[in-house]
């Protein structure tokens, strides 16, 4: 399992990851993102299996899916995901976060298989821990429910729609017919798949309703 930390060494990397919170928050990604390599250096000095080395991964990658660099997001993303396996084991809760972001960076990229199969692993998870009529498992299961109605409508969108209502328009006004038909596919996904998963990356007024 992953150790708590050694509290001799917490002060500077708890400096640092408030301030990267803090600038997340204030959507400052460069200065979380320098300021989450600094607390990466910090990570240096503790064992190899301390929860914060995860923890610091896993803001990074979400620091950089907020600026749509999808590669190095999947990469600090996959990285303490496997960290996390490693250290609490294949089918431990403490995985969800780390699936649900892998998850967000696939549905951004329109890689919908990708994504289902990192919700089927945490509803999976869940129904082994706290029983397949959990409330949580519930909530899992709809938030998978909701990335395939995603997927199913994105892709037809992009596959047959698009191409219909194209037809016979100038190509200027392609971008705006784009936006027109994907903006009620991002506003449904955001509402009901987004908001419960990743609500630390919301305006706090959004996240107390």
């Amino acid at each position: 399992m992953l150790f708590a930390p050694d509290e001799s060494l917490e002060s500077n990397w708890d400096q640092l990851f408030r301030q990267s919170e803090t600038a997340f928050q204030e959507k400052n990604y460069a200065l979380a993102e320098s300021t989450l390599h600094a607390a990466l250096k910090e990570c240096a000095n503790f064992a190899e299996n301390d929860r914060r080395i995860a923890e610091t991964l896993l803001k990074l990658g979400k620091v950089y899916l907020l600026q749509n660099n999808y590669q190095l997001a999947e990469d600090f993303f996959q990285r303490s995901l496997e960290m996390c396996k490693a250290e609490a084991g294949e089918e431990a809760l403490e995985l969800e976060p780390y699936l649900a972001s892998l998850a967000h960076l696939y549905r951004n990229q329109r890689l919908y298989e990708k994504g289902e199969k990192a919700m089927i692993e945490i509803v999976k998870i869940k129904e082994k821990h706290l029983g397949t009529e959990h409330v949580d498992v519930a909530e899992s299961r709809s938030c998978w429910r909701s990335h395939l109605k995603f997927g199913q409508a994105a892709q037809t969108v992009s596959s047959f729609d698009f191409l219909v209502l194209a037809r016979g328009l100038p190509k200027s006004h392609w971008p705006t017919l784009v936006t027109f038909i994907a903006s009620p596919i991002r506003m449904f996904c955001n509402s009901i798949f987004l908001v419960p998963m990743y609500r630390d990356v919301l305006p706090s007024q959004v996240r107390a309703a």
